[in-house]
């Protein structure tokens, strides 16, 4: 009688561990991003070249079309050679600002950001109570800031960049409140 009562009660856990909810791609994704900080903006600094070179202009030009456009708002330096523009709303978390002093335009910010690509795959265990979910991330560009910024070798390995890509792998835990990352 006692085995008999085994057998039933792990049927029961059984069947109610295989009736738990799978682990969607669009959950794992939300996990994912949530966990690895995506979109996550890759923070650095670019330049036009040396003060009075062929793309000061170009760079100059950019600055202005992002003043128009409202990501950045310029103000007087307290030295007659320079100004600064400061991030707007719009461009305030991926942007520290762009600088000019004498002629050399400076700005310190990103131009790309890491982004999840893909869910690859989901691997449960035997249980169901954990989930390995292998993910593609990669780069891409922030738009305008990219086009209009990037103008010189100093942004040249960004477009090779653009193009790859890495695979992760990332175990989840099943608890009472869902999926959650967890060793």
């Amino acid at each position: 009688m006692r085995k008999i009562q085994v057998f039933f009660l792990l049927i029961v856990i059984g069947s109610l561990l295989s009736c738990a909810p799978a682990l969607s791609k669009k959950e794992a994704a939300t996990i994912v991003r949530q966990y690895m900080g995506y979109p996550k903006p890759l923070m650095g600094i670019v330049t036009a070249g040396p003060a009075g070179g062929p793309a000061i202009k170009q760079f100059m030009k950019g600055i202005h079309k992002l003043e128009a456009e409202g990501y950045v708002s310029g103000q007087p330096s307290k030295s007659p050679s320079g100004k600064s523009y400061h991030p707007t709303e719009k461009s305030r978390d991926y942007m520290v600002g762009i600088y000019i002093k004498e002629s050399y335009p400076l700005y310190e910010g990103a131009v790309c950001r890491e982004v999840l690509k893909s869910i690859e795959d989901i691997e449960y265990t035997r249980g169901h109570d954990a989930a390995t979910v292998t993910f593609t991330s990669g780069l891409e560009p922030i738009e305008p800031v990219y086009s209009l910024l990037c103008i010189n070798k100093y942004c040249d390995c960004f477009g090779k960049d653009f193009k790859e890509t890495q695979t992760v792998k990332l175990k989840l835990h099943r608890y009472e409140k869902g999926w959650l990352i967890g060793g």
